[in-house]
């Protein structure tokens, strides 16, 4: 996980506290989080809702959209800064809840440009990765 120091130890509620509502039909809430706010985002978040049930779902240009894993315990989301100054975000979650063969899934984003947390209607809750070249990383989870 990433290094912070004990006055980056916040709640998610501080990175939340302006999620803004956007639309009157989706009743959809979101918030984009800084680039400077990443790496102290993911650690807080990760500590907070290790083992919750996520899905993750990747889409891409060229293929389209497809789930990487369905209700999977999450096991973390981590930034890193890299020597040459790129920035990269890794999901990792347990590939299955209780499956005969246990093991993660760990999906690398490179070169993220925006982070988006969110909400909808029904405690619906979302995290959104998007990269330089288009492709568009979701963390699903209910509340």
């Amino acid at each position: 996980m990433s290094a912070y120091q004990s006055s980056d130890v916040r709640e998610i509620s501080a990175f939340t506290s302006e999620i803004k509502h956007e639309g009157s039909k989706t009743s959809e809430h979101y918030r984009h989080i800084t680039p400077t706010d990443w790496g102290s985002f993911f650690d807080l978040f990760s500590r907070q809702h290790l083992g919750m049930l996520v899905t993750v779902e990747v889409e891409t240009p060229e293929i389209g959209s497809h789930n990487l894993v369905q209700q999977a315990p999450l096991i973390g989301i981590i930034a890193r800064s890299e020597p040459s100054h790129d920035v990269t975000i890794e999901v990792i979650a347990s590939e299955s809840p209780a499956g005969p063969r246990p093991g993660q899934m760990s999906y690398t984003i490179d070169r993220p440009q925006r982070v988006t947390f969110g909400s909808t209607e029904g405690d619906h809750l979302w995290i959104e990765i998007e990269a330089e070249t288009g492709e568009v990383v979701t963390i699903r989870w209910k509340a």
